[in-house]
């Protein structure tokens, strides 16, 4: 079984944490109630890759300042009309964005795009989507990848989290040499914010992003965790620390890192919803032989812990490319029928591939 870790930090001045659980949906899906949690097992899709799902706590990331003393329409008792009313959306990117597919997109009884910010699309064009979208009737939310950065990765390969500690990793990469002295193995193109150059690197970028657009009523942040394999298990969705070993190249953060990061952009987006993307670590299952871990135990509780989280606090983010219309289905009758929140259906792919590299240590 799987349960999430929700980390609250106090002195953040938050008043409702909204936190993100990847968790695998279309071949195998089980679920489990008691009286008062929900938890989750993963589904394994032959690619690799996952669903997610969305937690909605009673703490979301104000900014500066906290909430509680001052509530609004949108604060613990009366939360947002697309999250009161089950948010029912779609992740894109800006190509995808036209007048065809937002009257579509309505007439299925969706009533939020999320938009996907990348260094990668024109500026404009993706500032005329967002645009379009709000003039649709539509919710406006974006979503920008953190962690998984291959062009910060190759500029500053001293960022990126590394593969030490266990071994079982090399299982997937079985002809990678070993290393020498003075050499670290590096998982690319993974550069999280748990490193204080990262962290301020990606604030920096995520300002310049959202320049020029207009204001969204909440944004995404994915991967605010570590890179996967953490602890070198070799499991996709093991990301409970960026160095699992002796050899550090950056300045390491402590676990608070993700919590300050998600306030530092509510300062810049101080009129937005800030929503961390979180990752489930491992399940028991996982620990065996042949299973994710390839026999690292960590379920037990030696790398994370925490309490389980009830499905009514879950807004699922389901697979949506590569997928037929019929699976898309089955995926959100899953969702009703676990009693989420809500729904985003990717329609653009949420890439989480890693490779290892050899990096020399200055």
């Amino acid at each position: 079984m799987t349960t999430l870790v929700v980390s609250f930090q106090p002195e953040l001045g938050t008043t409702e944490v909204v936190t993100t659980i990847f968790s695998h949906l279309l071949r195998h899906y089980h679920e489990h109630t008691r009286a008062h949690e929900m938890v989750l097992r993963r589904f394994f899709f032959q690619f690799g890759l996952f669903a997610c799902f969305v937690v909605l706590s009673r703490l979301i990331y104000s900014g500066a300042s906290s909430l509680a003393d001052k509530p609004d329409s949108n604060s613990l008792g009366n939360p947002p009309s697309e999250i009161r009313n089950s948010l029912k959306g779609v992740l894109v990117n800006s190509v995808e964005v036209n007048s065809i597919h937002l009257k579509q997109w309505k007439m299925e009884g969706l009533n939020t795009v999320v938009l996907l910010l990348s260094e990668k699309e024109p500026g404009r064009q993706v500032q005329a989507a967002a645009y379009h979208i709000r003039s649709s009737g539509l919710h406006l939310y974006y979503w920008i990848e953190i962690a998984r950065h291959p062009v910060m990765a190759e500029e500053h390969p001293e960022w990126m989290a590394s593969l030490q500690g266990h071994q079982e990793w090399r299982r997937h990469s079985p002809t990678f040499p070993e290393i020498a002295e003075g050499e670290v193995v590096k998982n690319y193109p993974w550069v999280p914010i748990l490193y204080q150059e990262a962290f301020e690197a990606h604030l920096k970028r995520i300002s310049l992003l959202v320049k020029n657009l207009p204001t969204p009523q909440g944004v995404f942040l994915n991967d605010l965790q570590a890179a996967p394999s953490a602890c070198g298990c070799g499991n996709w969705l093991c990301r409970w620390t960026p160095d699992y070993g002796p050899v550090k190249t950056a300045t390491k953060l402590p676990a608070s890192a993700a919590a300050k990061f998600a306030t530092a952009v509510g300062k810049l987006m101080p009129k937005s919803r800030i929503i961390p993307v979180w990752t489930t670590e491992c399940e028991e299952p996982d620990g065996a032989k042949d299973g994710a871990c390839a026999g690292v135990g960590c379920f037990s509780g030696l790398c994370w812990q925490g309490p389980p989280v009830s499905a009514d606090r879950l807004i699922s983010v389901l697979q949506g490319w590569d997928v037929t219309s019929e699976q898309r289905s089955a995926q959100i009758q899953q969702c009703e029928k676990a009693g989420a929140a809500g729904f985003v259906l990717a329609l653009t792919k949420i890439e989480q591939g890693w490779e290892p590299r050899i990096f020399k240590v200055p």
